[in-house]
């Protein structure tokens, strides 16, 4: 089968090269048009019924989610001490109201859970304004701006993941195209005895 697939290959050499490049061409114009249909980041399924329950559910009582979580600590100071509340209160204002829609911090709400046992470090959660792509461009734009004067600050929560996988992911897919084109075009000389 093979035998007669490699002589007709031959014999035909002229009409399989053309067809492989009008293919290459056709797939090469055909192939664009994906680019503009791939999304990033998200893992929701917008046809399932968990989706468009809780589309329905953000329409009808407003979206609730903590999109970014941010942690002040301090080794010496409490969340009690003054300048501590200074530090943490004074950041969370000064972040632009176009990107941030709320803040939440143990001094705006009371909520023991956003301040440790030891009293040492306390949360602020924070809701990003518009969709998925305006919320991720909004921790790029406020993300150095998070940081409290004198205090260690972590930053976290579903926007700051999504960064972070995707970055992981971009990074791993160039390393293992740049580490498998040697190994394949070893592996192609030595399949087909040449270049």
């Amino acid at each position: 089968m093979f035998e007669a697939l490699g002589r007709g290959a031959y014999r035909w050499r002229r009409w399989v090269l053309a067809a492989a490049v009008a293919f290459l061409a056709f797939a090469a114009v055909w192939g664009t048009g994906v680019f503009g249909r791939l999304v990033g980041s998200g893992f929701d399924d917008p046809a399932s019924d968990s989706y468009r329950a809780a589309q329905l559910a953000a329409d009808r009582l407003g979206r609730d989610e903590a999109d970014v979580i941010v942690v002040y600590r301090d080794a010496d100071r409490t969340v009690d001490d003054p300048a501590f509340r200074q530090a943490v209160t004074g950041t969370l204002a000064a972040l632009p109201a176009g990107v941030v829609e709320r803040t939440t911090s143990w001094w705006s709400s009371g909520a023991d859970p956003l301040v440790s046992a030891d009293r040492h470090s306390t949360s602020a959660v924070l809701q990003l304004r518009g969709d998925a792509d305006q919320r991720a461009a909004g921790l790029e734009s406020i993300g150095p701006r998070l940081a409290a004067p004198g205090l260690e600050t972590l930053v976290g929560g579903a926007e700051a993941l999504d960064r972070d996988i995707n970055e992981q992911v971009s990074e791993d897919i160039a390393r293992a195209e740049t580490l498998s084109m040697p190994v394949l075009l070893v592996l192609l000389v030595l399949i087909f005895g040449s270049v």
